[in-house]
């Protein structure tokens, strides 16, 4: 019985943390020379695993919330511009007028720009976008309050998104992926662990067999969870 390789890290770290709480559950196993250290080893580097979890989570959110952001001022945009060609000279200037800000601050490239500068230009446009004579103009195109609004919202979640990723890197002293110590704790697993009970669960049934059986119900509902194609592949 081993681990697949395909395994996704958030199963595996699920795998990792039931079998160290079953080792715990067996306390006649407490003192095992083999299989104290081992679990130790695994206790740590699950801490470390749910660190990296975290901090890949962390990056994918903010990867998706900034994905959003550039589509709800690409939107922004568009509508502007397509006020400032109306034939309605006051719908037009209204329009111009909040162009001339996005423009002043980089136009439509603004979204190309790395996540931290690009924040702080939408950040600073938020401010213009909110002076009383901007307030006064947004009356006169209608929808385009609704537009802003989204983009300032998307803004302030990438700026709340960003904190909460480097709060997470910072407390990730390891510093290694979430896929490297998957496969670390794979191979770690079936080379010492199982291995060792599969052996064991043979000569001295009474006292390995219920939690070798144990954990290898672990490693089959892991291993469950792997498309067939994919682990083939």
């Amino acid at each position: 019985m081993k681990f697949l390789s395909g395994l996704k890290n958030t199963v595996m770290y699920s795998a990792a943390e039931k079998s160290c709480m079953l080792y715990e559950k067996h306390t006649e196993l407490a003192e095992e020379p083999m299989l104290k250290p081992r679990f130790a080893h695994v206790l740590a580097r699950t801490v470390i695993f749910n660190d990296a979890i975290k901090s890949a989570r962390e990056v994918i959110a903010l990867e998706e919330e900034d994905a959003e952001r550039d589509r709800a001022f690409t939107k922004l945009v568009s509508a502007l511009r397509g006020y400032r060609d109306l034939p309605l000279e006051d719908k037009s200037e209204a329009a111009s007028f909040f162009l001339e800000i996005v423009e002043r601050h980089g136009g439509k490239a603004i979204i190309s720009l790395p996540n931290d500068q690009e924040t702080a230009i939408l950040t600073s446009m938020e401010t213009e976008f909110k002076s009383e004579k901007a307030k006064e103009l947004l009356k006169k195109i209608e929808g385009v309050d609704t537009l802003c609004e989204n983009v300032f919202l998307h803004n302030a979640n990438v700026k709340e998104l960003s904190v909460k990723k480097a709060q997470v890197a910072a407390s990730n002293k390891a510093e290694v992926s979430a896929t490297e110590i998957k496969k670390e704790l794979v191979s770690y697993f079936n080379k010492q662990i199982l291995a060792y009970l599969e052996v064991m669960k043979d000569r001295q049934s009474d006292v390995y067999s219920e939690f070798a059986s144990e954990i290898f119900a672990v490693v089959k509902a892991a291993n469950d969870t792997v498309p067939k194609k994919a682990e083939k592949k």
